[in-house]
């Protein structure tokens, strides 16, 4: 019998490698199709109505702050702006419709052809060892997130993260080539993203008399007003005209919300407007040409207006232009020597985040800062990046400023993904592993040297007993940082190191923000990797947070059970954040009881679904049909066994699903 739905199909070609490559050309092609579909919708005329009109379903979405549910639309938004930069399109005036939840509808069947796609490697090599398997998936599940995600951090962090990164060169690199200072970038970001519902609450009160004046209107006609009295009540209400322009204004100001002119940050800028919105545009139509998919470079990040004609811009991005800084700056460092010298103050500044949080929770730890120890090659001192002890508790923190390298540059994803967390995680876990051996192999006092070999401190050794070691990266790897399992090699005495990127690290210390949490978490934490997964590490530190240092199913078998946590978990830090910076948001209850778990269990083509060690459903994933599906199955297999006569194609179909057998049953198609 022939699968039934795509999984089943996926399901039969695992192994074959012959199929895997046809099966990708078959979703190239479809990719191919739905993508030139989107583009043809987009011209000069649709597409700032489609700019408009994703921009305020964003803001509309993001206006709950916290509680919001999980969709696509940032992933589409991202993707379809970045095939209006390859339009020209002059002015910002709407005029076409931009069928624009059409294009999102479309977008969704795109993305899932991206995930199929992104996916096949996968079911290849099914012989080969469990951790290159892990890889490839984990693989695949990077790129896509890379490609579609949007910021993981707060604007203040952003806002905070620039300043950090280019204040140091803003005299010498960026006003040079900008003609404008980094203070007054970040501040004509932030005057942005206040003007545009500033615009549109001045809308609101401008159109809002006319509203009033329609719903009166209406009352009277449901009351029984004669044509005349509404004809009169119309026409010669005192403010009728004014009502009327009014209203005509509010249209007006929505309409134009995403469009500036420089005089609309001089004010913070110092008269720099219009070096601002230069630096930070392009002209569309001249951008873009090669962007075919989400994984393609996109110039709407890194400059999110567009420049029009008479001189003024338009707004692609509302929501995450702030963030646009940390991708257009870098590339004013544009020779050797300035790439070294921002890697250099890269690598400084992370090392100075880190210190900063980890003290903030170990505030009477004693803390060395770039010190050295004897743990070099044939006993030689090395440089350490920070070193924490608190009681008989040791966090040695390794921090690491390379990031990822993007999609594009990672085209045989895997053995790229392998390096840089060879070059990032392990080398960091292998420096801070050398120095807790270090420790733990001298039993007495031990001398911390600075960097011209002068003895600095004296450390007892004889009392410590728990050693943490902690990678601090400036940048989000996701699935990658949260299971280490596949990707690194560990001392087994010391187990996995526990790494976090700074802007996750300032939301998780809202919550764990004792030494005593924080050392339990990560007790705990270096236990899941292989057995729990989530692509944000400030999941599993709500789990934490909510249910404590509970043990997984699985009985710490890496590898037998594998429990994805819900997203959910992080809405205690989302919520905590929220309430410190003045709202009234709802706080997630933390004692909440024990978790419920959530299994699922594989045998042959079915898998069955238990809540608790209870099961609940079945799936066969070949034929799509659920347990009480497949009961029905049976029973009707029995049936034809014992001779009954085959239903005709329209006759009532005997698995008592209510359809007509050509439409249940004797229906053998493959659903996509």
């Amino acid at each position: 019998m022939q699968p039934q739905t795509y999984y089943g199909h996926l399901d039969s070609i695992k192994g074959d490698a012959d199929a895997i490559e046809k099966e990708k050309r078959r979703l190239d092609k479809h990719i191919a199709r739905l993508t030139r579909k989107v583009e043809r919708t987009i011209t000069p005329a649709t597409a700032p109505g489609l700019l408009w009109s994703i921009n305020l379903k964003e803001l509309q979405r993001i206006a709950p702050l916290v509680g919001i549910p999980v969709s696509d639309l940032m992933g589409h938004s991202r993707y379809l702006r970045a095939l209006c930069a390859k339009v020209a399109f002059k002015s910002g005036a709407i005029s076409e419709d931009p069928q624009t939840d059409e294009l999102l509808e479309t977008c969704g069947t795109l993305w899932q052809a991206f995930f199929y796609r992104e996916m096949l490697d996968d079911l290849k090599d099914l012989e080969g060892a469990r951790e290159d398997r892990q890889q490839r998936a984990i693989a695949g599940m990077t790129s896509l997130l890379s490609a579609i995600q949007g910021e993981l951090s707060y604007q203040e962090q952003a806002r905070n993260r620039v300043g950090r990164l280019f204040s140091p060169f803003c005299v010498r690199v960026i006003e040079p080539a900008l003609g404008v200072s980094v203070s007054q970038i970040t501040a004509a970001f932030e005057r942005v993203r206040g003007i545009v519902p500033e615009r549109l609450e001045i809308a609101r009160e401008l159109m809002s008399p006319a509203h009033e004046h329609w719903e009166a209107f209406k009352k009277l006609a449901a009351d029984g007003a004669s044509d005349e009295e509404l004809d009169h009540f119309m026409h010669n209400h005192p403010e009728h005209e004014k009502v009327g322009k009014e209203f005509s204004e509010g249209v007006r100001t929505i309409n134009e919300c995403l469009l500036f002119a420089p005089s609309d940050l001089d004010d913070v800028t110092d008269g720099r407007g219009e070096e601002f919105l230069r630096a930070f545009s392009f002209a569309p139509g001249g951008e873009n040409q090669d962007f075919k998919t989400p994984y393609d470079e996109d110039i709407v990040r890194s400059r999110p207006f567009a420049r029009l004609e008479n001189g003024t811009f338009m707004l692609l991005d509302v929501c995450y232009c702030i963030y646009a800084p940390l991708s257009r700056l870098p590339e004013c460092f544009d020779t050797p020597k300035l790439s070294e010298r921002l890697r250099k103050r890269r690598d400084v500044a992370l090392e100075d985040e880190a210190s900063r949080l980890f003290t903030t929770v170990l505030k009477r730890a004693k803390s060395y800062r770039s010190y050295y120890t004897p743990v070099g090659s044939e006993g030689k001192r090395a440089e350490r990046d920070l070193l924490l002890i608190d009681g008989d508790t040791v966090f040695v923190v390794e921090s690491k400023a390379s990031p990822l390298r993007s999609v594009k540059k990672r085209s045989d994803k895997v053995s790229r993904l392998a390096t840089d967390v060879k070059k990032t995680i392990q080398a960091g876990y292998d420096q801070a592993v050398s120095v807790i051996e270090y420790l733990k192999s001298t039993s007495g006092t031990i001398d911390i040297f600075d960097n011209k070999g002068n003895v600095v401190s004296q450390i007892d050794t004889t009392n410590l007993v728990h050693f943490y070691p902690v990678v601090a990266l400036d940048s989000y790897f996701g699935f990658i940082a949260t299971d280490l399992d596949c990707w690194m090699k560990r001392e087994e005495t010391i187990g996995y190191p526990w790494v976090v990127d700074t802007d996750t690290l300032e939301s998780i210390i809202l919550k764990i923000d004792t030494p005593a949490k924080l050392a339990e978490f990560l007790g705990w934490r270096r236990s899941l990797h292989g057995i729990a997964t989530n692509e944000d590490e400030a999941v599993f530190a709500g789990f934490y947070v909510r249910h404590g240092a509970v043990a997984m199913p699985g009985n710490g078998n890496v590898g037998s059970t594998m429990v994805l946590l819900d997203a959910d978990y992080a809405d205690v830090f989302e919520a905590e954040y929220f309430k410190r910076q003045g709202y009234d948001v709802e706080m997630p209850p933390e004692e909440i009881g024990p978790p419920v778990w959530s299994m699922m269990k594989r045998d042959g083509d079915v898998i069955d679904f238990s809540i608790d060690g209870k099961k609940f459903d079945s799936v066969n994933i070949r034929t799509g049909r659920d347990a009480k599906q497949m009961r029905r199955d049976a029973a009707h297999a029995k049936k034809l066994a014992t001779g009954r006569k085959r239903p005709g194609r329209n006759a009532p179909c005997p698995c008592g699903s209510g359809q007509k057998y050509k439409k249940c049953c004797l229906k053998r198609r493959l659903s996509f």
